[in-house]
């Protein structure tokens, strides 16, 4: 990686900074939040609100998950069949984009 040799690299730490984006977007059933905390880098009860409202806010989608009837609470159901394909993508391209 740049002038690094990849045997000098804190993988934990570079981890942070990949995602994988599949065709099919995958979402997990629960809730929004549910699946926004997927991606904490600390224990999820270590995670606020706020801060996982700042996460969404980067990431461009606070606005969509606001919209929705429940806010964070809204339940996607298995595979997200609860949300349109539409909004499937959107909220896994963008959250998985802020990573």
């Amino acid at each position: 990686m740049d002038d690094t040799k990849i045997t000098e690299l804190n993988v934990g730490e570079y981890r942070k900074h990949l995602a994988l984006v599949s065709q099919e977007p995958t979402l997990y059933d629960g809730t929004i939040k549910f699946n926004v905390l997927l991606g904490a880098t600390k224990p999820i009860e270590e995670v606020t609100q706020e801060e996982i409202e700042k996460a969404c806010a980067d990431a461009n989608i606070l606005e969509f998950i606001s919209s929705l009837p429940e806010g964070f609470e809204t339940k996607v159901g298995g595979k997200g069949s609860q949300l349109s394909g539409g909004q499937k993508r959107k909220f896994h391209f963008r959250s998985t984009r802020h990573r």
